[in-house]
């Protein structure tokens, strides 16, 4: 875990979700919502994931 500002605010969101919706949605549907956030924050890491998933070519 690191102590940046990305990170605090990946915590924060999960716990927003949890608190707000944890009756509603199972952790897996948390972490998938929390994952298309992640690709809006981090598009290009996000792209290379992708591609390496499709290609086969996963480090």
């Amino acid at each position: 875990r690191c102590g940046c500002a990305h990170a605090k605010a990946a915590r924060g969101m999960a716990k927003w979700f949890i608190q707000n919706h944890g009756d509603e949605f199972s952790d897996e549907e948390i972490y998938g919502e929390m994952a298309r956030w992640y690709a809006l924050w981090y598009p290009g890491p996000t792209v290379k994931r992708l591609a390496e998933e499709i290609t086969g070519t996963l480090s």
